[in-house]
């Protein structure tokens, strides 16, 4: 059995805090940590199922999430896990549980982010959208390691000029996931979805 459980969030750079899901398996696997600004907070646990789905699809072992899960979510376990062994193969499904699985919190003020980074299909997100996008969410580690300091220098001017451009505002958030996920195999389809999915969780 697997355990995934959040830690504290901790102070990172200015105006910014890490949220770590810590992972016990039988095999020493790295903590996942996001980091985002630190107005940014959870309704739930939510966030740490998608790196539960990753961790046990990919070690192949049931996973427990120590935390308070909403309905809605849980509900729809099957089908994610069916889309990511559909995408991955060789994978196989789970057994998925919480210490709470409660009613899912609604955010006061719901909005649209998109993940944003200056590629093709990026700005057809923003430019052709099926919903009004409310801010640009740039997450550093998606594409490179978060050690890639001279990506980040490239990249971000352009990503800010772009958001001054589209006159909206940028969120800007940073990750191990991809480190973590060589560990696990490294199946490309976990490079993306599950780890947007988190982001949008914590958002």
């Amino acid at each position: 059995m697997i355990t995934v459980r959040p830690s504290e969030p901790q102070a990172a750079a200015t105006g910014y805090v890490r949220r770590v899901a810590h992972i016990e398996a039988a095999r020493p696997i790295d903590d996942v940590w996001f980091m985002t600004p630190e107005d940014v907070r959870p309704l739930s646990d939510d966030w740490l199922v998608p790196v539960a789905v990753v961790a046990g699809m990919a070690l192949g072992d049931d996973v427990h999430v120590a935390g308070r899960v909403s309905e809605r979510l849980f509900a729809t376990l099957g089908e994610i896990q069916r889309i990511v062994a559909e995408r991955a193969a060789g994978l196989g499904r789970v057994q998925i549980t919480a210490d709470e699985v409660a009613p899912t919190p609604r955010p006061e003020t719901p909005r649209t982010l998109s993940c944003f980074s200056c590629g093709v299909d990026a700005f057809y997100a923003v430019l052709e959208p099926e919903q009004p996008i409310d801010e640009l969410l740039y997450v550093h580690g998606l594409e490179a390691h978060p050690s890639d300091q001279r990506l980040l220098a490239t990249a971000l001017p352009h990503v800010r000029t772009a958001a001054v451009e589209l006159e909206l505002p940028l969120r800007l958030a940073e990750t191990n996931w991809r480190s973590v996920l060589e560990q696990l195999g490294g199946h490309a389809y976990f490079v993306s979805i599950p780890m947007l999915m988190s982001l949008s969780l914590i958002h």
